[in-house]
């Protein structure tokens, strides 16, 4: 999303850079100036009012404790609350039409590109010979099919066109390609990031891929879901938001990371006669290279990109060249795109393989993505990508990247006393000698603890405290307050708050709004009024636990004080009695 403040400090360059990408947006831009300019009268206005209400709301008392007529006090209040709420209508269409007219606008190009589409692309390098041979080449289609590597009949048969099969030697070669970028980029230290294949919406809104490409991702019904959510069609896409709505830190910066995924696409597949097989497909193996960094060091991390895929392609042997896009060739969300080329015999020609992008913070503003310097925060981290497709792969091995752990098993050594030795030291080695039955009697100890009444007393007090809360916040908002604010006029407590003043003039936030403080007094009277209610009730739970506990010591008291009865006698003792009784007799 392009900044607005750049779009209000020079309309007329913003224009010009977005035709340089042959797309015409003046109508877009100048009414994106007028809906701004209503967004800010209309919260202007809104805050004005409610400043008034609040005002006009403390007459009230004065006129009634005067004996003054309070119905115009009344009247005045309702044609307040009427119009505020007739802003904040127009204010959400307003913000709805402006926020949808800025997602549209794609990034502008940087300044050095040429205007205009491919017919402007400015090779920059070539690395190697161009190769040439005394026969026709295949076509690389019928060169995989006659040594069996891919299997496109079958691909088609299971998935339809633009869809085909690796198959034996072709598997492995594509298993290879993939295993060579991996190891290359752990090498350069990027962190890999393994990506779900299936995305919501705002993935591809952030990417600056939607709205305008919603219609070309697969889409994913789901019948108890109402969200969009679409296939995967490149990491870039999911990497972008990785640290949506987050506040990063300067010492985080760059955070490189690179990820393998299979990418859905629904491209126009074999529409033409040079672009069948591989060249265009709905479904393909890809590694994504991806940096967020600093402003100052973007084009550093730009070129450094650019380094790692020219590297990348010169160690598989193939000649190639580094293209530097036009401005309209670059994608929507991309200011700056180097294309790798490679030679293709058969098409007479070079086609991509690989390209680097620097899309600045256009990005970031759609994500919201922003980070912390020492001084304070700042918008926005600039984000770069680099995409690896294992087109054509030639025949060769990598082997996967392997990290091994050693751990060592075994108790504390056993150090004899040596002659001389302190006390401190003969303690020291005594208290090692029994770490691991400290350890044993830990658990059992933190056992005993979880166990007892009083943790199972605090988690469920905890519970029903949450519970009970709930319970008074609703009777406060929703029994309380509209009877109290009946009283008032139809006024609530949240409506009470001051506006305090600006004494430095207007603030303005990143997105140009107005920075409005409040002193909400209102807010602190409700709050008061739940304390009171839950401390009353807590008091009368309390009040009630006691008199039963002392009636249950009572209780107790007169048992134990009461004479035991006599044991009933055995039937051996009832036997004795008798013979006793018959001998007396």
């Amino acid at each position: 999303m392009l900044d607005i403040k750049r779009i209000k400090d020079d309309p007329e360059a913003v224009k010009a850079g977005l035709r340089a990408k042959a797309v015409d947006c003046d109508a877009a831009v100048d009414r994106i100036l007028e809906l701004d300019a209503q967004r800010r009268a209309l919260i202007l206005s809104t805050e004005t009012d409610k400043a008034e209400q609040n005002r006009v709301s403390k007459e009230i008392p004065k006129r009634k404790k005067a004996g003054e007529d309070v119905a115009p006090i009344f009247a005045r209040m309702a044609e307040l609350k009427a119009q505020i709420a007739q802003n904040d209508q127009k204010l959400t269409d307003v913000e709805a039409e402006y926020r949808t007219l800025m997602l549209s606008l794609p990034n502008l190009p940087d300044p050095d590109l040429k205007p205009g589409g491919k017919e402007n692309n400015e090779p920059l390098r070539y690395y190697g010979e161009p190769h040439h041979f005394d026969f026709e080449p295949k076509h690389h289609v019928d060169l995989c099919t006659d040594l069996g590597l891919i299997d496109y009949e079958r691909g088609t048969r299971l998935a339809g066109s633009g869809f085909w099969i690796y198959r034996g030697m072709g598997a492995r070669l594509e298993w290879a390609l993939l295993n060579y970028f991996i190891d290359e980029h752990l090498k350069d230290g990027y962190e890999m990031v393994g990506l779900p294949l299936m995305l919501e919406y705002q993935c591809g809104e952030t990417a600056g891929q939607f709205p305008k490409f919603a219609d070309e991702v697969y889409k994913i019904e789901n019948p108890t879901d109402d969200r969009m959510h679409f296939m995967l069609p490149t990491a870039e896409t999911a990497l972008a938001s990785l640290h949506r709505g987050e506040i990063l830190s300067e010492s985080d910066l760059p955070h490189k990371l690179f990820a393998y995924t299979p990418c859905f696409r629904r491209e126009a597949g074999s529409h033409r006669a040079d672009e069948r097989g591989m060249v265009r497909g709905h479904q393909f193996n890809k590694i994504e290279m991806f940096q967020y960094t600093l402003p100052e060091k973007s084009d550093e991390a730009f070129e450094e990109l650019v380094g790692k895929a020219e590297r990348l392609v010169k160690g598989l042997g193939f000649h190639f060249r580094t293209v530097k896009l036009a401005a309209g060739d670059c994608s929507a969300s991309m200011a700056r795109t180097y294309d790798i080329e490679i030679q293709i015999p058969s098409m007479n020609g070079y086609k991509e393989v690989s390209s680097v992008s620097n899309a600045r913070d256009y990005q970031a503003r759609r994500g919201n993505i922003r980070f912390r310097r020492e001084a304070g925060i700042r918008p926005y981290p600039q984000r770069l990508r680099s995409g690896h497709v294992p087109h054509l792969p030639r025949h060769g091995r990598a082997e996967p990247a392997c990290r091994r752990l050693r751990r060592c098993a075994g108790g504390p050594a056993q150090v004899p006393r040596r002659s001389g030795s302190t006390r401190k030291e003969e303690l020291l080695r005594r208290r090692e000698g029994t770490m691991g039955k400290k350890k044993s009697g830990f658990l059992k100890e933190f056992k005993e603890f979880a166990m007892k009444g009083n943790m199972l007393d605090l988690a469920v007090g905890v519970i029903v405290g949450g519970a009970f809360k709930t319970v008074v916040d609703a009777l406060t908002n929703s029994v309380i307050m509209p009877v109290v604010s009946m009283f008032l006029g139809g006024l609530s407590f949240e409506e009470w708050k001051i506006r305090l003043p600006q004494f430095f003039g207007e603030k303005l936030d990143e997105n140009g709004e107005v920075i409005v403080n409040y002193l909400r007094f209102g807010d602190f009277l409700s709050a008061f009024i739940n304390f009171v209610i839950m401390a009353f009730v807590v008091f009368l739970i309390v009040k009630t636990v006691n008199r039963l506990r002392e009636a249950g010591e009572k209780h107790r008291k007169k048992e134990a004080e009461a004479p035991a009865a006599p044991p009933e006698p055995t039937k051996e003792e009832q036997l004795l009695t008798e013979i006793r009784d018959l001998l007396k007799k």
